[in-house]
């Protein structure tokens, strides 16, 4: 989200605190409600109390699926085994839910809402609901049993739910296969059957438990599901579908629950409970200006009201985005995709469409090489994004650089985007320096293609590059073996690309448990076939796949640079440590003689791949408001690589050819060459890469 969607990391990390005593007041208010409302009708013996209770109970149904999404995301109680066991066995299968195949789904729905790969994306799209007497009828479908009917049709002859993931992922070893989970709510419904029928007729699980989940939980939780995310367009993707409501007490009780109006402030701060969303948006305002920066609609029936008046619509005029949505209070800025102006700060109706978070990064996690369209000859690029500083939000800034292209891999791109012009800010109210102008999240496949430098192997960088990487990696080795806790085995490599550091670990007999996480999928495959663990994720998903406070040692190399949420990483990476843990990594030094000597030609501005630069201060400052101790920056050695490069990108503006990055022939003897130099840079400034060592407390 941008920076005026971001909340102080020691504010995020005390709203994101899961409560057990909150987890098991819960749990006892929903069932115990169910159990009210059976034991009444029973008692009442009487047609309108049965007929009362199946409604109501239909609603808390509703709220068993709502927890159960909490437990997805891991914020029922602390304990992961409990979390899992109670979101399966007391709120998923009671109502049907297979819970492990439901979770992979919906956090991939997390990662690439609004696009057609959204596994959701048949609970809101158009499609048979483009007319109002269409979408009524879809409505009362799910009122006689919809869910219910195609789920069983679907499941007898695909063998699989309504809606099943196309990749059908292969569970983790600590979840269960579909058919597994199918035996289970089987077993949950046999449980529940014996239980009703001790408190009422033998029939009262059918008319109590069977038919409103059938009937009133379905259409309650499909007709929230699809205002939530609709749009008159199925053009319109991303952030312009995802919206919170502003409703009363009856719309709480039949279609959000558990504060699930607060929909896309979930979506931007999905790691906190439910209870404490409230919080979270009144920490927002206080941090804007008493201005609340995510949409809001009044109230689920207006909305259902809004979009029935836009069907009739022509199709131009329903393309407005946020203006649809409802009403909000942040703009974002938008800089022309015109290739050799500087971008000119005013977004078009195109430009409102696009599938963006505001802040360059990707829509909630979603893999660069998953959005659409694919690179091509004669692509064309998105427009790109303006952003305020990415830590306190200013808008004041005063230029660092000049407009700068993209010198390392110009001759990989598509014509139109070779001329594409950013440059670098200095943020006048805390100093931090930043890229101003960024791509658009779907023409980040194009900057992070195959070909990009960071995902190929050493070994096929020539014997110098290799031998001076395993010489690095001995080191790191010995180090990490040094800053590991006593009662810790679990290293993880943050942005791990094709996992290229995870081999040399591997192959110099690393004893530890390796991990590799990235935004990028692509990649990961091959480690997987490998044997390594590696999972595809974000700082929003990153508890999702690595356990909280499980992981002695983060290692960070080059990634904090490319980071659009800085800040909200380091708190995630905060989360998954263990107390004493480590996070240890690299980054380019803003402060270096080399950045001073090359100016624009120094080869770490990147652009456009890195979005924030430091220095010592403002990294050490970073790192503490994330809540780490900062246990050294140091200068690098390493740096002979940014002389040597920067030094090429001099040779080629001179000889007016392209620059080749690290296929020039003389990168590795220029390394070699440039080694004294960096050694004299280190003892009188700093070198071009520092490397820094950060400390979650005890």
């Amino acid at each position: 989200m941008p920076s005026e969607k971001s909340l102080d990391p020691i504010v995020l990390r005390r709203l994101a605190q899961v409560s057990d005593a909150r987890g098991a007041r819960d749990l006892a208010l929903v069932w115990g409600s169910i159990w009210l409302a059976v034991a009444l009708a029973v008692a009442s013996d009487a047609a309108l109390a049965w007929g009362l209770a199946v409604v109501f109970i239909g609603t808390r149904q509703n709220a068993l699926a709502t927890l159960a999404h909490d437990g997805w995301h891991r914020l029922l109680f602390r304990d992961g085994e409990r979390n899992h066991a109670v979101g399966a066995w007391l709120y998923a299968y009671p109502i049907g839910i297979p819970y492990h195949h439901d979770r992979r789904r919906h956090l991939r729905h997390h990662r690439e809402v609004g696009e057609s790969r959204d596994p959701d994306w048949v609970n809101y799209s158009n499609t048979d609901r483009e007319t109002p007497w269409r979408l009524f009828g879809y409505f009362a479908s799910l009122l006689a049993g919809r869910m219910l009917w195609q789920t069983a049709a679907s499941l007898a002859t695909r063998g699989t739910p309504r809606i099943a993931l196309e990749d059908k992922p292969s569970p983790r070893a600590n979840e269960l296969s579909l058919s597994a989970e199918l035996e289970r709510i089987l077993i949950a419904q046999v449980v529940l059957f014996f239980l009703m029928a001790a408190v009422g007729p033998w029939w009262t699980y059918f008319v109590l438990w069977a038919l409103p989940v059938a009937t009133f939980a379905g259409l309650f939780a499909n007709f929230r599901a699809f205002l939530e995310h609709c749009a008159p367009s199925d053009a319109i993707g991303g952030e312009p579908r995802l919206r919170d409501f502003e409703i009363g007490a009856f719309e709480r009780l039949f279609l959000a629950p558990c504060h699930f109006n607060y929909h896309s402030l979930h979506h931007a701060f999905v790691a906190v409970p439910h209870w404490n969303l409230p919080q979270v948006k009144m920490a927002l305002i206080a941090a804007n200006d008493g201005r609340y920066p995510l949409t809001v609609q009044q109230g689920y029936l207006r909305m259902l009201v809004r979009h029935l008046a836009q069907m009739g619509k022509p199709e131009e005029e329903g393309l407005s985005g946020r203006a649809f949505a409802g009403t909000s209070a942040t703009t974002t800025e938008r800089a022309s995709a015109s290739t050799n102006a500087p971008a000119s700060e005013g977004g078009s109706a195109a430009s409102s469409m696009t599938a963006t978070r505001g802040d360059g990064r990707l829509p909630e996690g979603v893999p660069a090489n998953e959005l659409q369209p694919q690179p091509g000859e004669d692509r064309l690029p998105e427009s790109r994004l303006i952003v305020n500083c990415v830590f306190c939000g200013s808008p004041e800034q005063e230029p660092v650089t000049g407009w700068l292209v993209d010198e390392e891999s110009s001759d990989q791109l598509p014509p139109a985007f070779r001329q594409l012009t950013f440059r670098f800010v200095r943020c006048v109210a805390c100093d931090q320096v930043y890229m101003r102008e960024r791509p658009s999240p779907r023409d980040l496949d194009v900057f992070y293609g195959e070909g990009y430098k960071c995902f190929q192997s050493y070994d096929d960088r020539g014997p110098i590059m290799a031998g001076l990487a395993r010489l690095v990696a001995r080191g790191k080795l010995k180090q990490i073996r040094q800053l590991m806790p006593p009662s810790n085995r679990r290293l993880l490599d943050y942005g791990c690309g094709s996992g290229t550091w995870l081999d040399l670990m591997q192959g110099m007999g690393c004893e530890f448990e390796l991990i590799g996480t990235d935004v990028t999928p692509g990649p990961l495959e091959e480690l997987r076939r490998r044997g390594l663990a590696a999972y595809a994720c974000d700082e929003t998903t990153l508890c999702d796949v690595v356990e909280a406070g499980s992981v002695g040692v983060v290692h960070l190399f080059h990634v904090i640079e490319h980071l659009p949420e800085v800040e909200a990483t380091l708190a995630a990476l905060h989360r998954v440590l263990a107390p004493g843990g480590v996070l240890m990594g690299q980054t380019p030094n803003l402060g270096s003689l080399g950045r001073r000597f090359f100016g624009d030609l120094w080869n770490q501005w990147h652009v456009p791949r890195h979005l924030v630069l430091f220095d010592d201060e403002t990294l050490a400052r970073a790192a503490r408001r994330a809540g780490f101790e900062v246990v050294s920056i140091k200068s690098s050695l390493s740096g002979a690589t940014q002389w040597a490069l920067s030094a090429l990108v001099w040779w080629a503006h001179r000889r007016g050819r392209a620059f080749r990055g690290i296929r020039e022939p003389l990168y590795p003897p220029l390394i070699l060459a440039f080694l004294p130099v960096t050694v004299l840079e280190a003892f009188v400034a700093r070198t071009c890469h520092m490397d820094f060592v950060l400390r979650k407390p005890e």
